[in-house]
């Protein structure tokens, strides 16, 4: 007779560097295996052998508004860190149901989530993280990249009433763009690159940080098709001649609601389009992306987050 299936289900949390994150639906734990396979002319391939391991977790953000200390633990990098690991602390997965935990000793933010400034959506976007073995520890310990262990879920994080859903509107230069609003919310989206260093006798030992951009994409609802071409200076005085950054003029993209204020900083002007159709908006949308920021010589985080006062 076929066994009773084991029920085991529930939502979950994660805990990473003291902030506690909950999410929209599920967290997901996939393992990565790289193999290679040897090839002899006699024989073909004599089949795929184990080369490196690494655990991708994945889940949508609940859309909580978090305090700004946790912000910078969500978004953990700046120009700073570019070179260094990003594997700077344990991750614990909790289960609410089974009251048990599962801790990821070695493990890193590697995709950081959009964020969502709109009236009908949620804050946050997908927070991707990696796992990996503890260093100086051997591959055959039994607690080398997680452990399992029992407990009661205790947690107060969760507050509903900092799910806003707000409206706002962004400012960038001097009029008509210092006072922008959007007919579909502003999409916030930072971009990070890594590379993994690796043994052939362990497989990956670190990922160290390559790479952070960002940008913010929107459809303006108060600039007429004119004024977006002066915005992304096509022609004319303005126009962004071959060899210039788009962020040729300095300005930091500022974008203010009621509970929140995201300045994005040293941004520029990209991408644009336009549609002429019955029942559409004719400006389709405007892209700004970065130019980093350096302050005496350090490098300024892309992104920040404000209360108003």
């Amino acid at each position: 007779m076929t066994p009773e299936p084991l029920i085991i289900q529930g939502p979950g949390i994660i805990t990473f560097n003291t902030v506690t994150m909950y999410f929209e639906d599920d967290i997901t734990v996939a393992l990565k295996r790289e193999s290679f396979n040897p090839k002899g002319a006699f024989s073909g391939p004599l089949g795929e052998r184990h080369k490196s391991s690494i655990f991708e977790i994945t889940g949508n953000l609940f859309g909580q508004q978090p305090t700004l200390a946790n912000f910078a633990k969500i978004f953990p990098y700046t120009p700073a860190d570019i070179g260094k690991s990003i594997m700077n602390g344990a991750l614990v997965i909790t289960s609410i149901v089974q009251a048990q935990s599962w801790t990821y000793h070695r493990a890193g933010v590697n995709k950081l989530p959009d964020v969502n400034l709109h009236p009908l959506k949620t804050l946050f976007g997908q927070i991707g993280f990696l796992a990996i073995g503890k260093a100086a520890t051997a591959p055959t310990d039994a607690a080398f990249i997680k452990t399992v262990a029992a407990g009661s879920f205790s947690d107060a994080y969760y507050d509903p009433d900092k799910v806003y859903t707000d409206q706002y509107e962004a400012a960038w230069g001097a009029s008509p763009f210092d006072s922008m609003g959007s007919h579909d919310g502003f999409l916030v989206k930072q971009s990070m690159g890594t590379k993994n260093l690796e043994s052939a006798d362990r497989g990956i030992t670190d990922v160290i940080l390559d790479s952070l951009g960002a940008e913010v994409s929107f459809p303006p609802s108060n600039l007429t098709h004119e004024e977006v071409d002066t915005l992304l200076g096509i022609q004319d005085t303005d126009v962004v001649m071959p060899g210039e950054s788009y962020a040729k003029a300095a300005e930091d993209l500022v974008i203010t609601g009621p509970n929140l204020i995201c300045t994005c900083l040293q941004m520029g002007p990209k991408d644009g389009g336009y549609k002429h159709q019955l029942g559409e908006n004719e400006v389709q949308g405007v892209t700004f992306v970065n130019n980093l920021k350096y302050t005496l010589g350090v490098g300024q985080r892309l992104v920040q987050f404000t209360e108003p006062a």
